[in-house]
């Protein structure tokens, strides 16, 4: 992922104009997050590394806290 889809990616999340962008943006990093790990669980060769599950868990952390936040 490079600087540029991550900057994308935080001005999305972080947006709060438009909530249907910010939801997409949240949508589309659990899609690379999932990705990453299906990935990391496939390839044969290595050792598997937590990287993608602490980032999935980070951003429903995120997720959650910031719904709870602006919807009461």
């Amino acid at each position: 992922m490079s600087i540029f889809e991550t900057l994308k990616i935080c001005i999305g999340m972080y947006n709060t104009k438009y909530k249907l962008l910010r939801e997409w943006a949240y949508a589309g990093y659990l899609y690379n997050c999932i990705l990453a790990l299906a990935g990391n669980a496939i390839c044969p060769e290595g050792e598997f590394t937590a990287g993608a599950v602490v980032a999935i868990v980070l951003l429903m952390v995120s997720y959650f806290i910031r719904r709870k936040v602006y919807v009461s």
